[in-house]
């Protein structure tokens, strides 16, 4: 069994230089196996809660994994938002524009091709650890080696 935690966080949210750094920790059969970390310079707190979840399809949507966030914003905007603006062409109901419409839609596509997660919304910081060890990680309080060491 494939499960994953993903979290991201940014310094600096809505202003211009904004740093973001997110996380996805690779659990299989319980055990960590894998562990992908970056940072992205002029960010924001909800491209960072996209990035690791997308990573996750790209590199283990073939093998139908449980992915985990706690991010409302993210589960939202990819399971329940997300087949409504594609309907209306990719466009929100009053015709405004969807921010982060790359990630979500980079996100339909690998779904169309064939690659599929089953998406979880966690409560953040809420004694789960594969949760509070990608937070730990995304916000940068620790690195790869340690998370892989944590078990």
């Amino acid at each position: 069994m494939i499960e994953i935690y993903t979290d991201g966080s940014c310094k600096g949210n809505g202003t211009e230089n904004a740093l973001g750094g997110w996380a996805a920790i690779v659990y299989i059969d319980g055990v960590i196996k894998s562990v992908s970390a970056g940072t992205e310079k002029n960010s924001t707190n909800n491209i960072c809660e996209l990035k690791p979840i997308i990573w996750a399809v790209g590199h283990y949507g073939d093998r139908h994994p449980t992915v985990y966030t706690d991010s409302a914003y993210a589960f939202n905007a990819l399971t329940n938002w997300r087949h409504a603006w594609k309907a209306n062409g990719w466009r929100r109901k009053n015709n405004g524009e969807i921010k982060n419409l790359e990630y979500i839609q980079a996100f339909d596509k690998m779904e169309s091709m064939g690659l599929t997660i089953n998406l979880v919304k966690v409560k953040g910081h809420a004694n789960c650890k594969g949760n509070i060890l990608a937070d730990k990680l995304a916000t940068g309080e620790m690195t790869i080696s340690q998370v892989m060491d944590s078990q």
